[in-house]
């Protein structure tokens, strides 16, 4: 009898919750306790009729601005990130009826509204409004989403159950009900999916019906007019038209904006500028489900340990005589990466972590001017490799062929990500669109030159398949001295780079620097979604003393070392559309070098 009632009032449940929220009267609470006594059918009827009449707006409240996400809005965040990303593994484990080829076919998801509107133990309901764009057509969707907690953790229902108020009617709202308790609307694990299937013994969240109470004075997002939208195959509502930059999220550039910017040099008048003879580019590689980083298989068995601790003068520094300006032996790369999504344009500095994972990055820069042979610090990477820390290289192209047997190993090691440092360490932020376009596709194309030299050294022991592991190209970019304007951030999203800043500055090219300082710098600075600048190229002045000082003490603290594409894949980016240091404005002193 106690399970036929809790399995007959979880829709009570929700009404009394949205009324009391939206009213918080004697009346209100009267009827909603008179709603809880009723029947599951006639709950979702008068529900319907509900928010069809009343709205999402509050009238004694508003949304919860400011307040920490609810779990299921949460879900719902992680949800549409990765579809942004394309990773779909993770998009499946929140919506599991959702397909792998939707996944793929989707460009980019931004929500401009989110809202939990009612939540029980089992069921909650968000009012969500977003814009997105498939097959690179732009639209719209906003409305209610209902997710159901099977036990362990809240998922979100097939697009058949959605709640669309555009479209509410009796028939509706009964045919709804009747999918939703037939046989044929089971999970795929066999489990029926209905509102009264009871939960499981001790696994039912608290509630906390306060952070469903939305604070006085703020309203609820309304649901754009059914005169305003249309509804397409799948039951989603889109307005098809393409978004202008005000319906953007803030910080996110639109494709059309991104035109407007200074105009990029194509790939044709590039290869006629520099007499180029390259092979036209492939299809865009496939993104790599985990985002793997090497193989340890490759690792052992083309060096010895040996040859990979290397030697101290592996750091040591050499002074040209006249700069060297030559151009590598490819100079446009013959694949290519797919153009960046929205939200991972501009400068990225930091990421606000899903949940509040203690992930940061660690990163390291390899560059090297014109003037010089910079160094590597075989000290940095044994430390990192002997205590399994994760760690992203920005490598300059021409430090790149200087070092090619080191980029190699750095390559094909999985704890580390190699990511575009540009060719000489120039100032994008100063140079003209030619150099710019120059500066980072002759780094992608000498990586390219040394992933396919490493490729045919693997065919001779017969373990080539292991380079399905390391990328084809570097996906990551960072602006020599922090500095880009307009221009170079376009360049880089149509290049299919993404620009990374830092929150974390070491200050290890200062000769003057000690581990004393960087530890303490670290570990006072470092939050959950960091981003640590430091460099390995000789110029790291204290950096690998410092390493074993901080790096087991924010072990300690509970953080956990990913590389940069990780990080990206695992909270929300915090970006600019300026590159700076710590503050705007604080490395114009830079902008007299090219």
């Amino acid at each position: 009898m106690e399970n036929n009632k809790h399995e007959k009032t979880e829709t009570g449940k929700l009404l009394r919750l949205h009324l009391h929220n939206r009213y918080e009267t004697k009346a209100c609470g009267i009827f909603a306790e008179y709603l809880n006594q009723l029947g599951e059918g006639l709950n979702c009827l008068l529900f319907a009729l509900l928010i069809l009449f009343i709205g999402p707006t509050n009238a004694c409240g508003g949304s919860a601005t400011g307040q920490t996400p609810s779990e299921s809005e949460q879900v719902l965040k992680e949800f549409y990130h990765a579809l942004s990303m394309k990773d779909c593994s993770r998009a499946l484990a929140r919506r599991p009826d959702y397909s792998i080829e939707k996944c793929m076919d989707t460009d980019w998801v931004n929500i401009s509204q989110i809202k939990q509107i009612a939540k029980t133990p089992r069921i909650a309901l968000v009012y969500i409004k977003i814009s997105y764009s498939r097959h690179h057509i732009e639209r719209q969707w906003a409305g209610h989403t209902m997710l159901i907690y099977d036990g362990k953790s809240w998922k979100i229902q097939d697009d058949r159950f959605w709640w669309d108020e555009t479209k509410f009617s009796l028939e509706y709202c009964l045919e709804k009900v009747a999918k939703f308790e037939s046989p044929a609307s089971s999970s795929r694990d066999g489990s029926k999916r209905e509102f009264n299937r009871p939960m499981e013994t001790g696994t039912e969240p608290a509630v906390n019906e306060s952070q469903n109470r939305p604070p006085p004075g703020v309203a609820l997002p309304s649901v754009p007019h059914e005169s305003q939208l249309e509804t397409d195959s799948e039951g989603l509502i889109e307005d098809v038209e393409t978004l202008d930059q005000s319906r953007m999220p803030q910080g996110v550039v639109s494709a059309s904006a991104a035109q407007r910017r200074p105009p990029v040099p194509g790939r044709d008048s590039l290869q006629k500028e520099f007499n180029i003879k390259n092979p036209e580019p492939t299809e865009p590689e496939p993104i790599i489900e985990g985002f793997t980083f090497g193989s340890e298989i490759i690792l052992h068995k083309l060096w010895t340990s040996q040859q990979l601790n290397g030697t101290s003068d592996d750091k040591k520094i050499q002074s040209l005589a006249k700069p060297d300006h030559s151009a590598p032996d490819l100079q446009v790369p013959r694949v290519k990466n797919q153009p960046l999504v929205p939200c991972l344009m501009n400068s990225i500095r930091s990421v606000k972590p899903f949940r509040g994972r203690k992930v940061i990055a660690l990163t390291f820069d390899l560059c090297e001017t014109a003037n010089d042979i910079s160094g590597y610090d075989a000290a940095i990477v044994n430390y990192l490799r002997e205590h399994k820390i994760k760690a992203t290289f920005f490598a300059g192209g021409k430090w790149m062929r200087s070092h090619p047997d080191k980029t190699e190993q750095l390559m094909a090691d999985p704890l580390f990500e190699i990511g575009n440092h540009t060719w000489s360490h120039a100032n994008l932020r100063v140079a003209n669109d030619k150099d710019t376009v120059k500066e980072i596709l002759w780094t992608q194309a000498q990586y390219e030159l040394l992933w396919e030299d490493l490729e045919r050294r693997c065919k001779a022991f017969g373990i080539d398949s292991e380079m399905s592991n390391i990328p084809r190209l570097p996906m990551v970019f960072r602006f020599p001295y922090g500095t880009c304007s307009p221009g170079s951030l376009s360049t880089l999203s149509r290049l299919g780079l993404t620009a990374i800043q830092w929150d974390v500055v070491t200050g290890d090219p200062a000769a003057r620097q000690t581990a004393e300082n960087i530890t303490r710098t670290v570990l006072n600075q470092t939050k959950p979604g960091s981003i640590i600048i430091c460099h390995a190229n000789g110029r790291g002045h204290g950096t690998a003393e410092a390493l074993p000082r901080f790096i087991p003490e924010l072990r300690n603290r509970g953080f956990e070392f990913v590389t940069v594409s990780e990080l990206l894949r695992l909270g929300e980016v915090e970006a600019y559309e300026e590159c700076f240091e710590l503050r705007p404005g604080d490395n114009s002193r830079y902008d007299r070098v090219r």
